[in-house]
């Protein structure tokens, strides 16, 4: 079940000092035996995602074969477990973006959430509207501090909310308690964990999805707000700020999808793979690492030596 950073950045990393450091071997390791695992794995759960990232997948050249994605969801007689949290905002209107803060890359970057394609969008809703509303974000990601720069500058801080990360069935229960999910606004998806903990939730989602692209994956898609820039964001928080009964019609429709369309087809083909699973074969013997190994060796002993001249002419030096 690769996703993400599997797919598009663990399989491709190398060296990246020069000379390198022991640290590194570890990284180069874990990334051709990701490379490989995914690339002979059997069986391959996940969606079509868009023409970016399939790019990736072909880069991997994988044998096995494609399967819809499974949702990684825990259902207990139809019941999404999570730990009830005690949460509250004084708010009449939620907005959630449970995605990291990363967003200061190109565009074609998959790393790109568009957070900050919600929040412009997010201000200029509250100053059209001055509505009692509240986005609530996790407070990680590698542009926490320029998220903060944008809010500040567009003056938003009394409507944002920030909460430290949180294991995911925390999540669930704050999820429950919001009116929108907001996933990725910047690459087109169809599914990942945004959405199905939206659609788990039974609270509706805004997205961004070019429909073009799955309308061969599913007899039709689940229902959303579908968005990518910041007028369109600040429009569709402003209707359904104003019929927010229609914001728990999305909620049911997206929850009966997922139930019909992505949990139940998904769980039984996986289980028709179990029964008739015969054992699997060893991974083929991967040459090149095993090439790698001597200079891996040389590695090891060259920042051995190193770190021992660095004493040595540290002790001369104090002397």
């Amino acid at each position: 079940m690769p996703a993400g950073s599997d797919l598009f950045d663990w399989p491709f990393r190398r060296f990246t000092n020069c000379p390198p450091h022991t640290w590194e071997i570890n990284k180069v390791q874990c990334s051709r035996n990701q490379m490989l695992g995914i690339r002979y794995a059997k069986f391959i759960s996940l969606d079509y995602t868009n023409n970016n990232m399939e790019q990736y997948l072909s880069n991997i050249s994988c044998k096995g074969k494609r399967i819809k994605v499974l949702p990684f969801h825990y259902f207990n007689n139809g019941i999404l477990a999570s730990i009830k949290i005690n949460f509250a905002l004084e708010t009449d209107f939620l907005v959630l973006q449970q995605s990291r803060q990363a967003w200061k890359y190109p565009d074609e970057n998959p790393h790109n959430k568009g957070n900050d394609v919600l929040i412009i969008g997010f201000a200029s809703f509250i100053k059209k509207v001055n509505a009692n509303a509240k986005l609530l974000l996790l407070r990680y990601g590698e542009h926490i501090e320029e998220t903060e720069n944008l809010i500040e500058r567009l003056g938003i801080q009394d409507n944002v909310q920030w909460i430290q990360q949180r294991h995911k069935d925390e999540i669930i229960s704050i999820i429950e308690k919001a009116d929108i999910c907001v996933g990725n606004l910047n690459n087109s998806f169809l599914s990942y964990g945004s959405v199905y903990e939206a659609l788990a939730c039974k609270t509706a989602f805004m997205g961004y999805r070019e429909d073009e692209l799955y309308k061969n994956e599913y007899k039709k898609l689940y229902p959303m707000i579908n968005v990518n820039k910041p007028e369109d964001v600040a429009n569709k928080l402003e209707y359904y700020y104003q019929n927010r009964e229609e914001l728990k019609i999305l909620g049911e429709l997206g929850h009966n999808w997922l139930i019909k369309f992505a949990i139940n087809p998904s769980v039984n083909e996986v289980l028709e793979i179990v029964k008739k699973h015969n054992g699997r074969k060893k991974l083929p013997i991967d040459w090149k690492l095993l090439a790698m190994q001597p200079y891996f060796l040389f590695i090891r002993i060259y920042n051995i030596f190193t770190l021992y001249l660095k004493k040595i002419f540290k002790l001369d030096s104090s002397n």
